[in-house]
């Protein structure tokens, strides 16, 4: 139920909609243009901070430990034996997993080369990992030298129908599974293996591996089991949450080689320029019935109900144009991705968008009104 005193502003900018159907359509093609430059650029970057921390993020895991001068996940020191032990003596600890992240040579079925990043734990833990793997192909990974890789990357590694074996380090590999939607931002594919095999791909010893990941015991206290976990340590352990781990890779990759501070950079310029597009599509549309407005004001219409009629209209405007430009962003992220991009475009970036143009159209629009209603006095005298 529209409250009486809202229903005559809220006709007002309805017949401007159905009347001045063109000039409508370009102010919300404006904004749409201008929101849509925003989200695009945004799922690129969500897509980057998505790629760089797809395995810390997504392994079932309480606490990370890594060997002591930890920067980023892709490329660490090696843990031995002697650090799991130390590990698992903690008594808040119930499960210590060893994981090996290694880049390895993978030879192509042609003779090409390419980068991989293999992936490798017991397969009898359950720490979460590939994801995205149909359960029918998960037991086929405890066959000899078998691994899996996404789908979007089986050509850049020569894979076809007939042939989905190659080598690694010179040893034979076979892909017996295919995941969807796993991305690398580094352009090397995750292989994910058995944690033996990914020690001989990786060339490293048995008894050396370079993550363990660590689930405490109902109850416990994670601050104070990772506190525990340092002095066990001797200051030979990095020990860290999943989001510590991520935000650290994320920072080495921002900060370090710049990848992450152009596409920040970018969702910056791209906030300022689509903020002034949006602001200037929605001032010229008030700005043609300005007239009209100090008209309303002259005779006798009040403030609020002028601006009431202003803001009904930017709401209107920026709400419909956003709407449009979310449905169009999501599309392209999609494609995109689908493709075999880094992009991602989570819902609450979306509602932020809108939130940030829809703030825009209304301070413009009590910036108009205010213009307006002086305009009204000086005709008036």
């Amino acid at each position: 139920m529209i409250p009486s005193h809202l229903r005559l502003p809220l006709r007002f900018v309805l017949r401007i909609f159905l009347h001045h159907r063109w000039r409508v359509a370009a102010t919300v093609a404006g904004i749409a243009t201008a929101s849509l430059l925003i989200l695009v650029q945004a799922s690129f970057f969500f897509g980057f901070r998505d790629a760089v921390t797809a395995v810390p993020l997504r392994a079932k895991a309480d606490l990370w430990v890594a060997a002591s001068g930890f920067r980023y996940f892709d490329l660490t020191r090696q843990l031995t034996d002697r650090d799991y032990y130390q590990v698992i003596r903690h008594p808040a600890v119930a499960q210590a997993t060893p994981l090996v992240a290694r880049f390895a040579e993978w030879r192509r079925p042609d003779g090409g080369q390419e980068l991989v990043q293999v992936i490798g734990f017991p397969l009898e833990a359950d720490i979460g990992l590939p994801w995205n793997l149909p359960d029918e192909q998960r037991g086929a990974l405890g066959l000899p030298d078998t691994a899996a890789v996404d789908a979007i990357y089986h050509g850049k590694l020569g894979l076809t129908d007939g042939e989905l074996s190659a080598e690694i380090q010179g040893r034979r590999v076979r892909i017996a599974g295919t995941t969807t939607d796993i991305r690398s931002f580094s352009t090397a594919p995750l292989l994910f293996t058995e944690y033996r095999a990914a020690q001989s791909y990786g060339w490293i010893f048995g008894d050396q591996f370079s993550y363990l990941l660590v689930k405490l015991a109902p109850g416990s206290d994670r601050e104070a089991v990772k506190a525990g976990l340092v002095t066990l340590g001797n200051g030979e352990l990095d020990v860290m949450t999943p989001a510590e781990l991520a935000e650290k890779t994320t920072a080495y990759w921002m900060r370090t080689t710049g990848a992450g501070l152009g596409l920040a950079t970018g969702i910056a310029v791209a906030l300022l320029i689509g903020s002034s597009i949006a602001g200037l599509s929605l001032h010229t549309m008030i700005q043609h019935y300005a007239e009209e407005y100090v008209c309303l004001r002259v005779i006798g219409a009040s403030f609020p109900f002028v601006a009431a009629i202003l803001v009904a209209q930017a709401l209107l405007f920026t709400a419909s144009a956003s709407g449009i430009a979310v449905i169009l962003a999501n599309l392209l992220s999609r494609q995109m991705r689908a493709a075999g991009g880094t992009t991602l475009l989570p819902g609450w970036v979306s509602l932020a968008t809108c939130a940030v143009l829809v703030a825009i159209g209304v301070a413009m629009a009590l910036f108009s009104a205010r213009r307006i209603i002086i305009r009204a006095e000086g005709a008036v005298r």
